[in-house]
């Protein structure tokens, strides 16, 4: 009973989710990503973060650590 109520639950949702799809994409226009600029309280640290710290350890574990082919190779 209740795995169908789930079921007819989700189709109603994604029904939907599909009717209001065409009208939310006809307001939508294609921007290029270097005009795209986040500056908010929660975005903002996590990209600067990502941006200085995280990029460059990835970058030292491929390079210098092989962490990557090790276990790919593994």
């Amino acid at each position: 009973m209740k795995r169908s109520i789930a079921i007819i639950l989700f189709l109603t949702i994604g029904l939907i989710c599909f009717a209001n799809t065409n009208q939310i994409t006809k307001r939508m226009q294609q921007v290029d990503f270097s005009q795209v600029y986040i500056d908010d309280a929660f975005w903002s640290p996590r990209l600067k973060n990502n941006a200085e710290k995280t990029i460059h350890v990835c970058i030292d574990q491929i390079e210098n650590k092989k962490v990557l082919t090790n276990n790919i190779l593994s």
